[in-house]
């Protein structure tokens, strides 16, 4: 083989490299990208959701409450949408079977906030997201954003 075509296969291999490593540095950045999307998406519609059943809540209107969270769950295509109470308990959930469900302080879902047994309510976004891979499904992902209801004195 002559030394120009050995030269010729050299640099395309090189170039055929340099564009794998890039296509796929660019894919995971892009990746990482959506995801902080999903993130912020999760989080805002997590604020609204306290928002807007806000007054309901502070006058015990359960039912009202219980049915705004079943419509926002319902128009916004959220597989699962729950509310807990003090104990730890499951009080709503887009799935009846979660409903009276206990939850410990150590439960994965549970445990960043409620790291030995107390409150850490100055968590990040992204410590307070947690990713779920899907059975069956590997590619997509949960955004599970847990938010505490501010306290008024």
């Amino acid at each position: 083989m002559r030394l120009v075509t050995k030269l010729m296969l050299a640099v395309a291999a090189v170039v055929a490299l340099i564009a794998v490593v890039s296509g796929y540095t660019i894919y995971r950045a892009e990746e990482r990208h959506m995801l902080d999307v999903v993130v912020a998406g999760a989080d805002q519609l997590s604020g609204s959701i306290t928002s807007a059943t806000w007054h309901a809540m502070l006058a015990d209107l359960r039912d009202d409450v219980y049915q705004t969270m079943q419509t926002i769950a319902e128009k916004q295509g959220i597989d699962r949408l729950r509310l807990f109470n003090g104990q730890g308990e499951v009080t709503f959930s887009t799935h009846l079977a979660d409903i009276g469900q206990r939850l410990s302080l150590t439960d994965h879902q549970c445990s960043r906030c409620h790291q030995q047994g107390s409150r850490l309510a100055t968590l990040s976004l992204r410590e307070r997201v947690q990713i779920h891979e899907r059975a069956g499904a590997p590619r997509r992902r949960q955004a599970c954003s847990a938010r505490a209801l501010p306290r008024r004195h």
